[in-house]
């Protein structure tokens, strides 16, 4: 039996967007209801209901990694550097 999911747009069962930008904005959307959930759940003192809540946003919170957007091609090392620092300029 699944449990119902904590807020609905965190929902694990909604289908994830194809495109990068809507999957990041599908995340940036779960991540606030979750917020907002564990605020709300704290203020009543709601212990099981907070722990479910930040488990849940652990796992928002690594989606969110995952789907970071490719950073740019760093450019490769130079061969010819040595990767220590010279010790004669100290």
């Amino acid at each position: 039996m699944t449990r119902p999911p904590v807020t609905v747009v965190s929902d694990r069962r909604r289908p994830m967007p194809g495109a990068l930008d809507e999957r990041r904005d599908a995340i940036a959307l779960a991540l606030a209801s979750l917020a907002s959930e564990e605020r709300r759940v704290a203020r009543l003192g709601l212990a099981p209901a907070l722990a479910r809540v930040r488990a849940e946003r652990r796992y928002w919170r690594f989606l969110d990694a995952v789907h970071l957007p490719p950073r740019a091609q760093a450019a490769p090392p130079d061969p010819g550097a040595s990767p220590w620092p010279d010790r004669a300029a100290r």
